[in-house]
């Protein structure tokens, strides 16, 4: 990010997927839960990385979301470039390639 973070708008990915892989193994209360669940994807604005946090963690505990269903977590700035990634536990990388990502600690 810039040095001058103070002015730098960020937003968040807030999204979700159905998981219809385990549909079979649903009861149908399970089901009628799993079709209740939001789709696709959307960005909100953020005041930085631990509101994105706690923005997609909201998201995900509102929505009774599990790993399969969540889709979201990509934070960009204003124009558009990458900043960070929260994975479904509230970790934030700062790489969307899990494999050459490293976490990035908010204390």
């Amino acid at each position: 990010m810039s040095e001058n973070n103070s002015e730098q708008t960020l937003f968040v990915s807030i999204g979700s997927i159905r998981d219809h892989e385990r549909f079979p193994f649903m009861s149908s209360s399970g089901k009628a839960e799993e079709m209740n669940k939001p789709t696709g994807i959307k960005y909100v604005p953020v005041s930085d990385l631990q509101d994105a946090r706690t923005k997609c963690l909201q998201f995900i505990s509102t929505h009774n979301l599990g790993s399969a269903n969540w889709t979201g977590g990509e934070v960009v700035d204003q124009n558009n470039r990458f900043v960070a990634n929260i994975s479904y536990n509230g970790r934030i990388w700062n790489n969307s390639d899990w494999r050459l990502a490293k976490e990035i600690v908010i204390c």
